[in-house]
C-alpha cells in the first residue's frame, strides 16, 4: 500500500536537547494513525515540524512524494489539520465561516462548501450562527474545514478533547467513517488511550522524542500472555499459591481479587491448581489486553 505520508530521521534541539531525536515513521493511505506519547514526549513539536510551523534541525518530510523543505506550497496544500481548538465567528453562520475560508484558499471548488458540511453532517444547521453551536458542533465544522481543500492527510490534535461522552462517539464514528467511506487519511494525538484503541488501525508510542513501537492495533492487542481477574474468598492463600506459579508472570492484587498475567492457554491448569489446594473461586474473568496497558509497559508511565 502507497505511503500518504514519510517522515525519515526528524531531529529537533532545543538548548542542544534533542526533543525529536531520529524520528523516522510511514503513514499508508487510508491509515487511521495514533500518534502517542507521555507528556513531553515530542509529540508537539513533531506535528508542528511536519507542518512547516518551526523548522527541522535534520531529517525529511514526504507528502504524496512532496518534500517540505522544496516544495512547500505543494506539501502544504496535500494537509488539513486541526492543532488545539479551532476558532470561528461566532456572530456568522458556519457556512458563511466555510466561505470565507474557501475564498481565500486558491483551488476550492464552487460547490465544496456544501459537500463538506454533508461529510461532517452539519446540513441543516449549516446557517445556524457558529456562537449556538455546542462543542461537538465546533469540532464537526473543525474538521470541516480542514476537509476544505480536499486533503490527503488530516492531522487532528486531541479531536474529542472536552466533549462529553455522546460528542465523544459521534466524533470517533465520523473519523472512521471518512477514513472507510472516503478514503481519508489522519494522524490523530490523543490522551485518551480509549478513543486511539477504538478507531486507529496503526499507532506510533514515542518517548524521549524516539521512537518506541509503530504497528497495527490488533498485532499489539494479539499478544500471547493472557490477563485474568480472579475473585476468591480465600486470597491471601491464592497469592501465596500463584506467585509461586511457573505459569504466572505477573501478579496485582486489587481491590476485588487478583489480576494475574498467565502464559496463553494455561487458564485451566491454574483453575486446577487452585481447587486442588482448596481455595474456594467466586469468578474467573479473562481481561482483553488494552492499548492502555501496553503503553504503561512501553513508556513506563500514563499519558498525561
Amino acid at each position: 500500500m502507497e505511503s500518504v505520508i514519510e517522515v525519515n530521521g526528524l531531529t529537533k534541539l532545543y538548548n542542544r536537547v534533542k526533543v525529536v531525536d531520529n524520528l523516522s515513521i510511514s503513514i499508508k493511505k487510508g491509515d487511521v494513525y495514533g500518534f502517542l506519547g507521555p507528556n513531553g514526549a515530542g509529540k508537539t513539536t513533531t506535528i508542528r515540524m511536519m507542518l512547516g510551523l518551526i523548522a527541522l534541525d535534520s531529517g525529511s518530510v514526504y507528502i504524496n512524494g512532496k518534500n517540505i523543505k522544496n516544495d512547500y506550497k505543494d506539501f502544504i496544500s496535500n494537509i488539513g489539520a486541526i492543532v488545539e481548538t479551532p476558532t470561528f465567528y461566532g456572530y456568522l453562520s458556519a457556512y458563511d465561516n466555510l466561505q470565507l475560508i474557501a475564498n481565500l484558499t486558491p483551488g476550492i471548488k464552487k460547490n465544496r462548501v456544501e459537500e463538506v458540511i454533508e461529510i461532517v453532517g452539519l446540513e441543516g444547521r449549516e446557517r445556524d450562527k457558529v456562537k449556538t453551536y455546542s462543542l461537538g458542533m465546533k469540532q464537526r465544522l473543525g474538521i470541516a474545514q480542514a476537509l476544505l481543500p480536499n486533503p490527503s492527510l488530516l492531522i487532528l490534535d486531541e479531536p474529542t478533547n472536552g466533549l462529553d461522552p455522546h460528542g465523544m462517539k459521534e466524533i470517533r464514528d465520523m473519523i472512521k467513517r471518512l477514513a472507510e467511506d472516503h478514503g481519508y487519511t489522519f494522524i490523530i494525538s490523543s490522551h485518551i488511550l480509549h478513543d486511539i484503541q477504538q478507531i486507529c488501525n496503526r499507532v506510533c508510542i514515542i518517548k524521549k522524542g524516539k521512537l518506541v513501537k509503530e504497528e497495527y492495533v490488533e498485532n499489539l492487542l494479539a499478544q500471547k500472555a493472557e490477563i485474568v481477574e480472579i475473585q476468591t474468598l480465600d486470597k491471601k492463600l491464592a497469592i501465596d499459591l500463584l506467585m509461586n506459579s511457573a505459569s504466572v508472570s505477573k501478579l496485582k492484587e486489587i481491590e476485588k481479587g487478583i489480576l494475574i498475567t498467565i502464559e496463553s492457554g494455561m487458564l485451566e491448569v491454574i483453575i486446577e491448581d487452585l481447587i486442588l489446594n482448596h481455595i474456594r473461586v467466586k469468578y474467573v474473568l479473562p481481561k482483553e489486553n488494552s492499548l492502555e496497558e501496553l503503553f504503561f509497559e512501553l513508556t513506563g508511565g500514563k499519558e498525561e
